[in-house]
């Protein structure tokens, strides 16, 4: 298995952070390009439908915790080069006034993907989402 963890600080205090990207059918409040969102049903079990370019990204709801902020979630289907991707988004307290966003996966590069260029789509997308989680909470 591939893994790929991204860990960055972030100048606001865990709460603020986690209201804003703690529900995990609620994407389009702050990545960018999440207008075609769509869900079905609720809680773990649940999924959301991400319109990309290519297609649509079906991504699953495995766990959650709300008191540890933090929740698990698997790609169904979609145009993605890995399978078995299984991923975790964290907030993690750091002071009363700071925080850091951890967001990593598991996965396998799709069968004839190079691992190398799987794990650079892998690591650019959380590196994306996290900025665009520092420019919605008006932070560098």
């Amino acid at each position: 298995m591939t893994e790929v963890k991204v860990s960055e600080s972030i100048a606001v205090a865990a709460p603020k952070v986690w209201a804003l990207i703690g529900d995990f059918y609620r994407l389009n409040d702050w990545a960018p390009g999440m207008s075609g969102l769509t869900t079905e049903g609720s809680g773990v079990g649940g999924l959301r439908h991400l319109a990309v370019p290519n297609g649509s990204i079906v991504e699953k709801l495995v766990a959650e915790d709300k008191a540890g902020m933090s929740y698990s979630y698997s790609i169904v289907s979609g145009p993605m080069p890995v399978v078995d991707y299984v991923s975790t988004l964290k907030v993690v307290p750091e002071g009363d006034t700071a925080s850091r966003i951890e967001w990593g996966a598991t996965f396998r590069p799709a069968e004839g993907f190079p691992e190398e260029k799987a794990e650079r789509i892998v690591g650019n997308m959380y590196r994306g989402g996290i900025a665009a989680i520092k420019a919605k909470l008006g932070v560098e």
